[in-house]
């Protein structure tokens, strides 16, 4: 049992020292100049709860090693080229640092023992961001949507939701157009819509629990209520209504 127990502290004692991220502090050359990174996360207002900004570095390099401090809190250690940040700590070191700026100190080896040492800084906003929004997740081509969702965001994480797929209720004849998913005041009071086209077509409002699908065609009008845009106050909804078809041209770089 005694030597259960050294041997398991043996293997805590590599696994603690071997994660450990040693800032260089000698053979560090100053380089003028932001480094090349992608996403060009430079010179950038971040909102306190906003995910973490991971980027890759370009610059070339043996090693790289990436720290961000602030005014307060633990600064943010990384090694790699792929420079991703762990979620809690992100958070920490922003929310104690808004209002404040972060400086980033991004340190390029070049394979003998010296370093290349690049900085640039970032604000944190004072004020938070709405944490979701909505967007139309389709295949980056115009003629078939056969896979097509209305997808959610959490901004302050990466977490990902279908607020509707348009394959899922469908057995026999798959697919169908979705659009226009536009919330009331931001989705402030829990109400939203999108319209459906061509098979089970139809508006979908939705206040809160409640979903109702209604079917604005009427006979007078050319088509159902398409593309909507919410009263800000009043429970008053204006509708175009129109035909949309697709015309594919051969002798022109504008082929719609």
């Amino acid at each position: 049992m005694k030597i259960l127990s050294k041997l398991l502290l043996l293997t805590l004692f590599v696994v603690v020292t071997g994660c450990s991220v040693k800032v260089p502090e000698s053979n560090v050359a100053d380089v003028a100049g932001v480094p090349a990174i992608t996403p060009d996360y430079t010179g950038i207002v971040m909102p306190p709860n906003i995910a973490p900004m991971n980027f890759e570095i370009n610059t070339p390099g043996d090693r790289y090693i990436t720290v961000v401090e602030g005014k307060e809190g633990e600064p943010l250690i990384v090694e790699g080229k792929m420079v991703k940040f762990d979620m809690d700590d992100w958070h920490r070191l922003l929310e104690v640092n808004r209002g404040n700026e972060l400086l980033y100190s991004v340190y390029v080896g070049d394979g003998t023992g010296g370093w290349s040492r690049y900085r640039f800084s970032n604000n944190v906003a004072q004020d938070s961001i709405d944490r979701y929004f909505s967007y139309r997740l389709i295949e980056p081509g115009y003629v078939h949507y056969g896979s097509l969702s209305l997808n959610q965001r959490d901004l302050s994480t990466f977490d990902e939701s279908v607020i509707f797929n348009n394959t899922f209720p469908c057995d026999e004849r798959r697919g169908f157009c979705i659009n226009c998913h536009v919330p009331r005041n931001h989705y402030r009071d829990g109400k939203s819509q999108f319209h459906v086209r061509q098979f089970n077509g139809g508006t979908v409002i939705m206040s809160g629990d409640e979903v109702e699908k209604v079917n604005l065609k009427t006979d007078s009008t050319l088509s159902a209520g398409v593309y909507p845009a919410w009263h800000p106050t009043l429970d008053l909804i204006a509708y175009s209504v129109n035909e949309t078809h697709q015309r594919f041209f051969t002798s022109n770089n504008q082929k719609v």
